[in-house]
């Protein structure tokens, strides 16, 4: 008997700074302030060009936001 293999699901996905930005409403630059200033918390890929942030980061940015306004 063949046993199904099932991939693992992921609750909490790496990100793009372009679909932070999708998910977060904003621009993309938007997004890379709060990275380089330390709101966002992200790691920088291989190459130091492109950024990768959990999608809870994202949400807690967005909800450091809520908290202050």
């Amino acid at each position: 008997m063949r046993e199904s293999v099932m991939a693992p699901v992921v609750t909490d996905p790496w990100l793009t700074v372009q679909q932070a930005a999708a998910i977060a409403q904003c621009d993309p630059a938007t997004v890379r302030r709060g990275i380089r200033s330390g709101r966002l918390r992200a790691i920088r890929l291989q190459g130091g060009r492109h950024f990768r942030m959990r999608q809870s980061s994202v949400d807690a940015w967005l909800e450091s936001f809520a908290a202050v306004g």
